[in-house]
């Protein structure tokens, strides 16, 4: 068996000089490179999150408009005639789109419905149904309400009306 011998000649130079910093320099890589591996990945994997984490928080949400439903109850007054309790459901339904359309800048379309009441009977008067862009051009209730026909008569005040 021929075993190597070593020489002056066939060892390096520098670890003639210094041969405890050759071994250590030689752990050095060793140890440097099993790191190297898990620390790249986690670089990649750190940049990735954080990049998707400042995205996400930066950009702005999608909107998702919705429509608002109410109903709103009026009591009638005494000897109140049926044409003052439906320009006072007006006014309610009036406000109640105006109000919602201003306090949330989501809402596109607002449905309002007046109950009218009346010695214990309630009944829808009026309904209101209107989108953001018809209010905004034209303000008026009587122009998006559906008016019930029968609520006076169902709200035992018909005779009101002159029928």
């Amino acid at each position: 068996m021929l075993k190597s011998i070593v020489t002056p000649q066939n060892i390096p130079h520098n670890t003639l000089q210094n041969p405890q910093q050759n071994q250590s320099a030689k752990s050095l890589r060793v140890s440097f490179g099993k790191a190297i591996a898990p620390f790249s990945l986690m670089a990649v994997l750190g940049t990735t999150v954080g990049i998707f984490a400042i995205q996400t928080s930066l950009a702005p949400q999608m909107a998702q408009a919705y429509t608002v439903r109410m109903s709103v109850s009026l009591d009638r007054e005494l000897d109140e005639s049926y044409e003052i309790l439906l320009r006072r459901a007006e006014s309610a339904a009036r406000a109640a789109a105006q109000r919602s359309f201003d306090s949330d800048l989501l809402v596109s379309e607002v449905l309002v419905t007046i109950v009218g009441e009346n010695r214990g009977l309630a009944v829808p008067i009026l309904s209101l149904e209107v989108s953001r862009v018809q209010w905004s051009r034209r303000p008026d209730p009587t122009l998006w309400t559906r008016y019930y026909r029968t609520a006076p008569v169902l709200l035992g005040i018909g005779a009101d009306l002159g029928n």
